[in-house]
């Protein structure tokens, strides 16, 4: 299965990047990969919001 992760900070990931970061996510996912994105409210205590996209892409994935 191919799911990625990219963690998008505030300091690398802002407005004057997107069109570019939305350019590379689209060439990532035409080699057949799910990209999920976090940021860090993913990584703090108790966030469950990455885990429950990463159940639901790998669930589907599996099902297919």
């Amino acid at each position: 299965m191919r799911i990625g992760i990219e963690y998008d900070s505030a300091e690398f990931h802002g407005p004057a990047r997107w069109r570019h970061d939305e350019a590379r996510h689209r060439a990532i996912e035409d080699q057949g990969w799910v990209l999920l994105r976090a940021d860090k409210l993913d990584l703090q205590p108790g966030a469950g919001r990455l885990r429950r996209s990463i159940s639901l892409v790998w669930a589907a994935r599996r099902a297919a």
